[in-house]
This record gives C-alpha cells, structure tokens and sequence, in this order.
C-alpha cells in the first residue's frame, strides 16, 4: 500500500501534516464543479491542498489538483504545471 500525500496547514510559521478531520472534508472539490483524477498511487484523490489563516479564517492558501481540462476557480486561472520530468534537477521557481 502506497502511503498517501497529506493536505499540509501552516500555522505560526510552521507547517504540519493533516492525518485525518473529524466532521467530513475541510475541501470538496465537486461542491466547486471539479472532478480530479489520480495520476500516482500516492495520491488517490487527484488533489492535495495547503491551507492558512488568513483575518482569522481558515483558507486554501494552494491547491494543486489533476483536472481533464484547465478552468478557473473562484477567478483564479491555474497555473499548468504539465507532467514532472523525474530526469531533470528540481528547481523552485520564484514569483
């Protein structure tokens, strides 16, 4: 069994791992219109999500999710990442 990819939450400049919520999903993504799809055996549900503290909410700060097609939500257009190149050196890019 392949060990899952965790939703991360930064809080007070330190990030932790989200192993499980009681109460259902922090995030759906087919209440917003989406339906992603795994590409790794590490990620089942085709999405990982990287939630904040934003004016005392609780927010999705980055969300990288597998989508057929690309579309925007809530006005955002994504940014296509496209497949990884496993032969390549892995660089950060800077915004």
């Amino acid at each position: 069994m392949t060990i899952q990819i965790s939703d991360k939450f930064f809080f007070k400049e330190e990030e932790y791992a989200i192993c499980g919520v009681r109460g259902g999903e922090l995030f759906s993504p087919k209440e917003h219109g989406l339906e992603p799809y795994s590409t790794s055996s590490g990620c089942w549900r085709g999405f990982q999500a990287f939630y904040n503290i934003i004016d005392n909410h609780l927010v999705i700060d980055n969300l990288f999710i597998n989508l057929e097609k690309e579309r925007k939500i809530n006005d955002k257009q994504p940014k296509v990442l496209g497949k990884p190149d496993f032969n390549k050196e892995p660089s950060i890019e800077s915004n």
